[in-house]
Formats: structure tokens, C-alpha cells, sequence
């Protein structure tokens, strides 16, 4: 009995010993079919140099919410930097015509878009617009098509939610560039936008330092005054319990979207929270061309350069890049005028140019945001001899002896422009009215 248990030992022994050898087999040996796959290589960019800029196009692999989706982009830098650059990111608002979200381009309309990558480009950023989903070439379809008004799902807050959710996703894709300065990142949306940057904000985003918020709102024609006004009030305030991102906040009084008394119960609910949101609230906007008063949701398209110079002081303010004050300076002392006077035409966006009278160091004319150099310049002579009648004007900047771009790479006509007192300012492609009235 005694050689019968000692037997049964040993083997029970062996079992237990191959048993544990096959276990340490299986730790060590790779489960390739088990991992989760690695993301895919993200796809090649047609990539141009136009005059000293950088320009890719195309299309970034992006997840979202676990699943793969392509959305179309562009991407510029001055063609000359090295290293690393800190990130701007920029989204475009809420179109509720299908055939508009189709037609939707980053480029914009003639250009438009790019001409503002490029003035951020030039202050020393990589410059980002991407289409979020549902718009141009990007996958869809939207995430959420339709809001309800009684705060049941889906809400007015999912609706952000979503459309954040693709600009993290972007975020993360333009991480893995190498001249991708993840640490130094700023985001601004206009018009639908303008919460979604906001819902970012909430995100614990590192390196997110400043969230921009031009006329951020939504209406849905099927719900009440009283209801619209309650929705963006209550998602102000859930935002503001969890952003810890300072905020920009960028509306006009008339606004039909988000109107001057529902803005400052969204500013008071927001603080409340706990949120930063520093406010420029402007008053009635009128058409510089026409005179007349229009939707302050326009405020953008109307005021674009005052937005870009405040924007322009608080970059300063905080250590980010934005246009060197030496270059007034410099431009001052070439042209003999005070360098406080040239402050809106070195934060213009788009071709500009600079016009002076022969007699008179201070009677000065400024066109910009034009679709090609010589337009800016025929602009910036008319300027010059309206507010200084009778004089005779010439192009100080840039020289003339720098070419204007072919007939091939610029449009033939000008944009429709609007004019400021001292500027004549291009409409740029206002990215929609918000209607969800389905």
C-alpha cells in the first residue's frame, strides 16, 4: 500500500509540474491575436508651398468613441520654421442644410479659411481647420441631428458634447506630428463652435491653454424663446463646474442666437461653476458698407479684426505667440508715424497692404483680408485718398517691388468687403445661422 500512495504521488506530483510549465508558457507567449490592433498610419496629405507657407490637405485617421473616421483638414505653417510649434485649432458652426454641410470646404470660401491659417501661421503657430463629422468630405453622419427642448435626450449639451468630441480626436492625431507642440494648445470656434470649444475645455486637455468662444450658441426654431435661452444657461453652468481652461468669450447684444441678456445669464452661470470666461460683449452691428444693422451672429464676419487684435493682447499677456510689437516699430520708424497707429493692420488677416499719403506722415489707409495682393493694394489706395481727400497716396508696405501672386494661384475680384474707419475688411464665409427647426 505504502509503494501504491508513494506511485500516486509521484504522478500527481509530475501532473502538477507540467500543469504550471504550460502556464508560464502561455504568460510568455505573445497573444498577437487577443491585442487590441494598432491604429492605422495616418493618411498622406497633399502637401504645397504658397508663398512661404506650408499648406497640407487632406484627411486625418481619427478615433471617436472607439470607432475609425476619417475627417478632411488643412494644415499650415510658414514653410521656414524647425521644432516644435504650438497648436491652433480651428472649427467651423452648425450648417442645418445638408446641401451646405456638403459644400462645407477647410479652405473656405474663396480661400478665406486659409488666409486666416495663414495670419496664425505667421504668428508662429501650426495652424489647424478640420471639418467635423457630417461636414465636406469628413464621415458621417452628424452625431446629433436634432436637439429636444425639454431637456430629455438628446440635449442641447449632447450636441457640444459630440462635436467636441471630434476636436479632441483631432487633437490627438495632430499629437503624433513631430512639429506638434502638444503643450502649447489653443482652440476657437465660431458660431456652433463656440460651446463645442467650450466642452473641450471641460476635458483636462494638458497643454489646452486658452478656449476661444466667437457667438457660441445653438436655436431650434421648434422650441421657445424661453426654452433656447434656458438650455444654453443650463449648459454654461454644467461646463463651468468642470473648465478649469480660461475662456475668451466674443458675443454683440443683437445676436438673434444667443441675445445680450441670455449671454450674461450664461457668463453669471458659468463663473458660478467655478469657470474663467473673461467677456467682450459688443453692442449694435452695423454693415460698415451699407450702414444698416445686422444679426449680431454676423459678429465675426463684422468685427473680425478687433476679435483677432484682443485676442492678439491677452496671447501676449500669457507668453504665446502671437505678432512681434518690433515690427510696428520698425514699419514707425521706416514711415515716420506713431507705431500705436499700425496695430490694427499688423493683426490683419489675409493679403493687406499699407497706403500713406505723400504729404501727410499720418493720413494712412489700410486694406485687408483681400484674395490677392494687388487687390489689397488697388484697396489700400482708395482708402488712403477717402479719409484724406485730395491727396495723392502711396503703397509703404509691403514694397512695392514684391510680387503680386499669378492670376493662376489668386481670384480675379475681390471678396465682397466691408469696411471699418480706417480698414476695408473682407466678409469672411460665415459658417451658418443655427437652425434646427426639423
Amino acid at each position: 500500500m505504502q509503494g501504491l500512495g508513494e506511485l500516486m504521488f509521484r504522478r500527481l506530483l509530475t501532473c502538477v509540474l507540467l500543469i504550471s510549465i504550460s502556464a508560464i508558457s502561455a504568460i510568455n507567449t505573445p497573444k498577437a491575436r487577443a491585442e487590441t490592433p494598432a491604429a492605422s498610419p495616418p493618411l498622406a496629405m497633399k502637401v504645397t508651398n504658397e508663398e512661404g507657407y506650408r499648406i497640407e490637405e487632406g484627411f486625418l485617421r481619427v478615433k471617436i468613441n472607439s470607432r475609425l473616421n476619417l475627417l478632411q483638414g488643412i494644415i499650415v505653417k510658414k514653410a521656414d520654421t524647425a521644432g516644435k510649434l504650438p497648436i491652433m485649432l480651428v472649427s467651423h458652426g452648425t450648417l442645418s442644410s445638408a446641401k451646405e454641410r456638403q459644400e462645407l470646404t477647410p479652405r473656405g470660401a474663396n480661400d478665406s479659411d486659409v488666409r486666416l491659417l495663414r495670419a496664425y501661421a505667421q504668428r508662429g503657430w501650426l495652424a489647424v481647420y478640420i471639418l467635423r463629422r457630417g461636414y465636406g468630405q469628413s464621415d458621417g453622419p452628424i452625431p446629433i441631428p436634432v436637439t429636444k427642448c425639454d431637456g430629455t435626450p438628446p440635449t442641447i449639451q449632447e450636441f457640444f458634447d459630440a462635436d467636441a468630441d471630434d476636436l479632441q480626436a483631432t487633437l490627438a492625431s495632430i499629437g503624433q506630428r513631430e512639429d506638434a507642440d502638444m503643450s502649447h494648445i489653443v482652440t476657437l470656434g465660431v458660431s456652433g463652435s463656440g460651446l463645442a470649444v467650450v466642452a473641450l475645455g471641460t476635458r483636462n486637455i494638458l497643454g489646452l491653454k486658452v478656449i476661444v468662444n466667437i457667438s457660441g450658441g445653438l436655436r431650434t426654431t421648434s422650441c421657445s424663446n424661453v426654452q433656447n435661452y434656458q438650455r444654453l444657461v443650463d449648459a454654461a453652468r454644467h461646463y463651468g463646474t468642470k473648465s478649469r481652461v480660461p475662456n475668451l468669450w466674443y458675443y454683440a447684444e443683437t445676436d438673434d442666437y444667443a441675445p445680450g441678456p441670455t449671454v450674461a445669464e450664461m457668463r453669471s452661470a458659468f463663473l458660478e461653476g467655478g469657470g474663467y470666461a473673461k467677456l467682450t460683449h459688443y453692442g449694435t452691428i452695423t454693415d460698415s458698407v451699407t450702414g444698416k444693422e445686422v444679426d449680431g451672429h454676423q459678429l465675426w464676419s463684422k468685427r473680425r479684426l478687433q476679435i483677432m487684435i484682443d485676442i492678439d493682447n491677452y496671447m501676449r499677456s500669457i507668453g504665446l505667440p502671437t505678432w512681434d510689437v518690433n515690427e510696428a516699430k520698425r514699419l514707425a520708424e521706416k514711415i515716420k508715424v506713431s507705431a500705436n497707429s499700425l496695430e490694427g493692420y499688423l493683426a490683419a488677416p489675409g493679403y493687406k497692404a499699407l497706403a500713406q499719403s505723400t504729404t501727410n506722415n499720418a493720413g494712412l489707409g489700410y486694406f485687408y483680408g483681400a484674395a490677392s495682393l494687388e487687390i489689397a493694394r488697388e484697396g489700400a489706395i482708395t482708402a488712403c485718398k477717402k479719409y484724406n481727400p485730395g491727396h495723392t497716396c502711396k503703397i509703404v508696405d509691403p514694397p512695392e517691388d514684391e510680387p503680386a501672386p499669378s492670376a493662376s494661384t489668386a481670384p480675379s475680384k475681390p471678396e465682397s468687403q466691408d469696411t471699418t474707419t480706417t480698414s476695408l475688411e473682407s466678409r469672411s464665409n460665415e459658417e451658418g445661422l443655427l437652425d434646427q427647426g426639423k
